[in-house]
């Protein structure tokens, strides 16, 4: 991947090669087409950016205090979604819809490039996800990704993580995935961890994992979607217990480690429409800055 971006007349060029897409992942229900191979591209599919966390104040428990309750994420349109939502601030609204009580108050909010809450053994979140444009006025997606991971429980097997939605379109897990999966009468989904994890294994890249935390999350798709009602909750146990996420198909489009992949680089700030990434060749590898940092563009420069 290479990104040739203009911040006014300072030209960042940076190339970064190649990277291998994600192993198979399909559908786990018969009433969900199963995939065992998608003829998308990355690109294709809906992708907001977190960018900063507005406030956190998730259940009324802070550590924002006011304006309301909830957790509101600040993202960027990255494409996937709307043509004309593309390179657009789009602010991610989550609220608590039952007693929620974090165990942690101060650590929900982004945590690098993960949206985060925590829940208490025995607790829930039953939250609600809307959507709201630069204006803060409310926003219907076209396309919608949400990616939860690290499900998994502590190492008694006792305190448990789960997820559950209702109104996707389609999940994707791997072929080996540890998560167990039903469906009640409600036809709200839930995938439920199986295997013990630790904190040594979770994942510190979105977009680059090992097969272990592929096999620990899900990615559901949505449409023309307002709002999204899901519910996290931990069983009954002593402890905390972290759920992160981002708005993205990460296990269609991230790479495969054999280890663990360190904290990423922060994201190279851009524009669109007139500042956008631009794709490189499958081999294309990094050879060497072109440009220094402050350096102006030139009449004849290429």
């Amino acid at each position: 991947l290479v990104a040739v971006i203009f911040l006014g007349t300072t030209l960042v060029l940076l190339a970064i090669g190649p990277a291998g897409r994600a192993s198979l992942v399909g559908a786990r229900l018969p009433d969900v087409i199963r995939l065992d191979s998608t003829d998308k591209e990355c690109k294709d599919f809906p992708w907001l950016m977190f960018e900063q966390l507005v406030y956190s104040n998730l259940g009324n428990g802070g550590p924002t205090v006011g304006p309301e309750e909830g957790m509101v994420i600040k993202a960027r349109d990255m494409g996937g979604n709307d043509p004309e939502r593309f390179g657009k601030t789009t602010y991610i609204v989550m609220n608590a819809k039952n007693d929620y009580k974090a165990a942690d108050p101060a650590r929900n909010g982004l945590v690098g490039r993960f949206g985060s809450f925590n829940i208490p053994g025995g607790g829930s979140l039953e939250f609600k996800l809307s959507f709201r444009d630069e204006d803060n006025q409310p926003l219907a997606l076209k396309h919608f990704a949400l990616t939860f991971f690290d499900l998994d429980t502590d190492a008694s097997q006792k305190l448990i993580e789960s997820v559950a939605f209702t109104g996707f379109d389609e999940y994707f897990t791997t072929r080996d995935s540890e998560l167990e999966i039903t469906t009640d009468a409600d036809n709200m989904t839930k995938f439920k961890a199986s295997v013990a994890g630790t904190p040594q294994d979770n994942p510190l890249n979105p977009m680059a994992m090992t097969n272990q935390q592929k096999n620990r999350a899900v990615t559901m798709l949505f449409s023309n979607v307002k709002e999204i009602s899901g519910v996290a909750a931990a069983s009954t146990g002593t402890g905390m217990r972290t759920f992160e996420f981002v708005s993205k198909n990460t296990l269609s489009c991230a790479r495969t480690e054999p280890v663990i992949p360190p904290m990423p680089l922060e994201d190279l700030s851009f524009q669109p429409p007139l500042e956008i990434p631009v794709a490189a060749d499958e081999d294309a590898t990094f050879a060497a800055w072109l440009v220094n940092v402050g350096d102006k563009v030139k009449k004849g420069h290429i």
